[in-house]
């Protein structure tokens, strides 16, 4: 397991929230799309999280520095 951040999340207008996030350095990163609804009624969304290695993707250069 690897550990990565929330670096961004970013709503459409069909309800649907999309959670980046990254490795400290930025070069992997994990995106999950949930419904707006479960914000409130889920889990919770945490700022850090704990993913499998197989979930990560390669960042691209131009984001990890941000």
């Amino acid at each position: 397991m690897t550990t990565v951040w929330l670096v961004d999340r970013q709503f459409d207008s069909k309800g649907l929230v999309r959670l980046t996030y990254a490795t400290e350095d930025g070069e992997r990163m994990h995106t999950k799309e949930l419904a707006e609804q479960r914000l409130v009624t889920g889990d919770g969304i945490t700022a850090g999280r704990d993913v499998d290695e197989s979930a990560l993707d390669e960042a691209p250069v131009d984001d990890r520095e941000r």
